[in-house]
């Protein structure tokens, strides 16, 4: 929500992170500045980003708020992070360098649910695979989940399993191989 929107900016602000806000998927993306990961993503995704001032945050609900940060200020980030807690929205670590602030009703779990539901697949009779926390939610509906070498200590404990090798070498696909198939 708006509103909540407003809060995150508002105590992301004063830190040096960027941040982004999606409005159409990756359609169209109000960032606070662009820096070398974006410029990466834009190529990636293809990607139309638009540097705005934080008051234009404030107009829009969204699924979602991206944040980058570096090494040197994830301390502080996190900090304040723990201090604007809220039961109004979720923060979770996505990979190495970023955190998401969301909706704490919609996540990957959920998604999963509606489409078991929709086809008529059964939790047992699902796989679910992830690396960090922001796929903890997802394992809630999975038979079997799996989180890769790399993943994160938490996405690690929650997982039936851990692959040996990372989403670089493979992981899943080998442990699939393996264990599975």
């Amino acid at each position: 929500k708006k509103e909540n929107v407003r809060k995150i900016v508002d105590f992301l602000d004063p830190l040096d992170v960027s941040y982004e806000l999606y409005l159409e998927g990756y359609e169209k993306i109000l960032v606070n500045r662009i820096d070398d990961r974006l410029r990466e993503s834009m190529f990636r995704n293809v990607s139309n980003m638009v540097i705005v001032p934080k008051e234009e945050f404030y107009k829009y609900d969204t699924g979602k708020i991206e944040v980058a940060y570096k090494d040197c200020v994830k301390d502080e980030l996190m900090k304040v992070v723990e201090a604007n807690k809220s039961d109004d929205y979720a923060c979770v670590a996505t990979f190495p360098g970023t955190i998401e602030f969301m909706d704490p009703y919609i996540n990957k779990g959920v998604a999963v649910a509606n489409i078991q539901e929709r086809l008529g697949i059964k939790p047992e009779n699902t796989i679910a695979c992830g690396d960090m926390e922001n796929d903890i939610p997802l394992f809630n509906y999975a038979g079997l989940s799996i989180c890769l070498l790399n993943g994160s200590d938490a996405t690690k404990k929650a997982a039936d399993c851990v692959t040996d090798y990372t989403v670089h070498d493979d992981g899943l696909g080998r442990y699939l191989c393996e264990k599975v198939l």
